[in-house]
């Protein structure tokens, strides 16, 4: 056989003068069943996939958060998408999160996310906006890239051209006007791919098909990708322990606070006391707190009650000052807009003008003396307006010794305060 060189195809052999009807005959059947033109070759750069970090804003009393990832995928068929968008969604990534970021690995493609916050009851807020984005194919995960491509029926062979951007030439503008030379032209048989080394930089490459004939078909457009260095290893460093912030806050109560004197007090041995209404207390205090939660302080608390006992034969009334530092631990509800606060402390109680009356006349003297006493609260803060919050509590007061005299108290208390 004789080898015919053709320019613009592939070779092809003349056949002996005793196979000559035979060639014909089969050239005739391959020209009436090969397309007159054949389809342009989808070029595509694969890739693997790489890791992403979605992340997103934290929001106030969140207790955890649902991530959701959709990929775009093209549309086919009638109501795939929505006029225009030209691609349909998937749901690919539904998840909980307590931390504000996910890290998914991700393939090459088009891709949205949105979140949802949920506080610690369960109740979801309302829904972010869709946030759209793009993973490249250019950072591919290795030195060795594949280069494919979908072909036409009745296509029997390909021809691939790779160029190489150069480096200083051309615009950043359109690619089809930057300066690009050849580095590589490589027929292709029935495999519709070639894996290529290829150094950082911008390529672009296109395949020019052929048919049983050596015909060539519609060349498709170019396909550009880059190939971008890689990043330095980082050196393997001890890790650091975050330094731990603290955080100050002031706050300040005023609160009516009556008495409810116990059954073995001084002030209720007998059945008609049992409530003393007239009181007050006010609160001021520090909070230290490394945590949205957690908050440790104290706080000074002076108080005033007026007591009163109604005695067959006489009455007793007196004033009852109070003076206390209390140690405080502050607790937040992360999904609500309530706090509790716990508080422990001691000082000193005073009774002012105590005496004894009988008929609006004292019996004896009046007793001022300053005597030890400890109390232990606690109560809940609601921030229906920050800084403003509106509390409500109860304290238990005792007080050691009033010429031997027991006296304890529990001290109900509501009222308004601020934080600062």
């Amino acid at each position: 056989m004789k080898k015919i060189a053709r320019k613009g195809a592939f070779p092809l052999y003349a056949p002996k003068k005793a196979f000559a009807p035979l060639f014909f005959f089969c050239l005739f059947l391959a020209c009436g069943f090969t397309l007159s033109a054949q389809e342009s070759p989808a070029a595509s750069l694969k890739t693997g996939p790489s890791l992403q970090r979605l992340s997103w804003n934290k929001v106030e009393f969140a207790a955890w958060y649902e991530v959701t990832v959709e990929a775009g995928e093209p549309a086919f068929g009638e109501g795939a998408a929505p006029a225009g968008s030209g691609l349909v969604w998937r749901g690919l990534i539904r998840e909980r999160r307590e931390l504000s970021y996910i890290d998914c690995s991700l393939v090459p493609g088009r891709y949205r996310y949105h979140v949802q916050a949920f506080n610690i009851l369960g109740h979801g807020g309302e829904v972010s906006e869709w946030t759209f984005f793009d993973v490249r194919p250019a950072l591919g995960g290795g030195p060795v890239q594949r280069l494919s491509w979908s072909t036409a029926e009745f296509t029997a062979a390909c021809v691939v051209v790779l160029e190489q951007r150069a480096e200083g030439e051309g615009s950043a503008g359109t690619e089809d006007h930057d300066m690009y030379r050849e580095i590589l032209r490589e027929p292709r048989g029935e495999d519709a791919f070639i894996e290529v080394s290829l150094p950082p930089g911008r390529y672009r490459f296109q395949v020019s098909p052929y048919d049983v004939l050596g015909r060539p078909g519609k060349v498709s457009r170019w396909e550009y990708f880059e190939i971008f260095a890689a990043a330095p290893k980082p050196e393997e460093t001890v890790p650091k322990h975050p330094e731990t912030k603290l955080f100050w806050n002031g706050f300040a109560e005023i609160l009516y606070a009556p008495q409810i004197p116990l059954l073995f007090s001084f002030f209720n041995e007998t059945y008609n006391v049992f409530f003393q209404p007239e009181g007050a207390v006010v609160k001021a205090g520090m909070l230290i707190s490394a945590g949205p939660r957690h908050a440790l302080g104290f706080d000074l608390a002076p108080s005033w009650n007026y007591l009163y006992a109604d005695k067959s034969d006489y009455d007793i009334l007196a004033h009852l000052f109070t003076l206390h530092l209390n140690l405080v631990y502050h607790y937040n509800f992360s999904a609500l807009p309530l706090s509790l606060r716990a508080r422990a402390g001691g000082g000193f109680s005073m009774l002012y003008d105590f005496h004894f009356e009988n008929l609006g006349k004292r019996l004896g003297e009046s007793v001022n003396t300053w005597i030890p006493s400890v109390s232990a609260g606690l109560s809940l803060q609601w921030f229906f307006r920050r800084p403003l919050y509106l509390t409500l509590g109860t304290e238990y007061l005792q007080i050691f010794s009033v010429d031997n005299f027991f006296l304890n108290f529990i001290r109900p208390s509501v009222g308004i305060g601020v934080t600062f």
